[in-house]
C-alpha cells in the first residue's frame, strides 16, 4: 500500500494518454480508489472540468466499443438466421413440405460466411483499435455491459468457427482433388489460393475498420484538435 502510495504521488505527472490507459485498466478491474485518484489527479481547466483531451478520450471510447458490438450483434443474429437455415436444409427438414420455390440452401450458406467474415474483420479491427491506444482487449469490453460483451463473445466464436469448416472443406476438397502422380495440380492451386485470398481480405478490412475507429476516436475525444492547437501556439506561452 505504501509503495501505491508513493507512485501516485506522481500522477500529477501522468501525461493525457498515460493517464487514459491507466484509467481503463483501472475501470476493468473495478478498482474504484484508484480512478477517483486518477480522476482527481487529472489537469483541471479554469472551468473546473476534467480537461481535454483526456476527458474526451474517456467519453469517447465507449462510443466506439458500441459502434462494433451493435455491428457484431446485428450481422451476428442475420448470420445465425441464415447457417440455420443453411444446417436445416442440409439435414432435411421434417416440416419442408417440398417447394420448389424454397431457398438454395447455399445461398444461404455464402450469405452466413459473409456475414461471418465482417464481424471477424470488425472484431480484429477492434483489437487492433486497442492495441493503438495502449490498452488491452479485456479492459476495453470493461467498458461494455457484461451481456452485452459475453452476447459478442458468443457471436465472434460461432462466426470463426463458420469460416474455419469452410476453410476445412476447401482443404478437404483440395486433398480430394491430389494427382495421384506428383505434379501440379490447378484446380488444388486455386483451391490455396481463395483460401489466401480471405486470410489477406481479413487482414485489409481489420486494419480499415481500425483505422476508422481511431479517426472516430480522434474527432469524438478531440485529440486532433488539441494536437493541432498545440502545435499553432507552441513556443508561446
Amino acid at each position: 500500500m505504501a509503495n501505491i502510495e508513493r507512485l501516485r504521488k506522481h500522477y500529477g505527472d501522468l501525461g493525457d494518454l498515460e493517464r487514459f490507459r491507466l484509467a481503463v485498466a483501472a475501470f476493468g478491474r473495478d478498482d474504484t480508489d484508484e480512478l477517483r485518484v486518477i480522476r482527481e489527479t487529472a489537469p483541471k481547466a479554469n472551468y473546473r472540468m476534467t480537461a481535454w483531451p483526456y476527458a474526451g478520450m474517456m467519453e469517447s471510447l465507449p462510443k466506439c466499443i458500441r459502434v462494433v458490438t451493435m455491428d457484431v450483434l446485428c450481422t451476428g443474429y442475420l448470420m445465425g438466421q441464415a447457417w440455420e437455415r443453411h444446417l436445416r436444409d442440409l439435414l432435411g427438414d421434417p416440416d419442408d413440405d417440398g417447394d420448389i420455390d424454397d431457398v438454395n440452401p447455399f445461398t444461404e450458406k455464402e450469405f452466413a460466411l459473409g456475414a461471418a467474415r465482417h464481424i471477424n474483420g470488425a472484431f480484429l479491427g477492434l483489437m487492433r483499435f486497442f492495441d493503438g491506444l495502449g490498452i488491452t482487449l479485456e479492459d476495453g469490453l470493461a467498458q461494455v455491459h457484461e451481456m452485452e460483451r459475453a452476447t459478442v463473445q458468443v457471436i465472434v466464436c460461432q462466426a470463426e468457427r463458420i469460416v474455419h469448416d469452410d476453410e476445412s472443406f476447401r482443404r478437404w476438397l483440395a486433398l480430394e482433388h491430389l494427382p495421384e502422380q506428383t505434379g501440379e495440380d490447378p484446380a488444388t492451386d486455386a483451391l490455396q489460393e481463395g483460401i489466401e485470398h480471405f486470410e489477406q481480405r481479413l487482414q485489409a478490412e481489420a486494419n480499415a475498420y481500425a483505422e476508422q475507429l481511431r479517426d472516430v476516436f480522434d474527432a469524438e475525444s478531440g485529440v486532433k484538435s488539441w494536437d493541432d492547437l498545440r502545435e499553432k501556439y507552441k513556443g508561446l506561452d
